[in-house]
């Protein structure tokens, strides 16, 4: 039940802030990961609504996440809905 109220609680907080840009931490975070990354094909397991994800494909990276979370697939298909994001069991 703890668990169902934390993911309810962080897919909550990630509608809310919407734009990634507004989560300042993750927005520079994701920018400082997205510029170490060499070759063309990413796999982001655990990618939530998909930020890191959107970052790569504006620099030209084809990119697959992998989140286990049905509330954050959800709300990556909302926000990021030209990136494909698996359920873990489906990896």
């Amino acid at each position: 039940m703890a668990l169902i109220r934390a993911e309810e609680h962080l897919v909550s907080h990630y509608e809310k802030l919407g734009d990634l840009k507004k989560d300042f931490r993750n927005y520079n975070l994701f920018n400082l990961v997205a510029g170490k990354v060499r070759g063309s094909k990413v796999v982001d397991i655990g990618c939530g609504q998909g930020g890191l994800l959107s970052i790569l494909k504006g620099r030209g990276k084809e990119g697959t996440g992998v989140e286990p979370s049905e509330g954050m697939r959800t709300l990556a298909s909302r926000i990021n809905p030209d990136i494909k994001i698996l359920a873990d069991q489906n990896f």
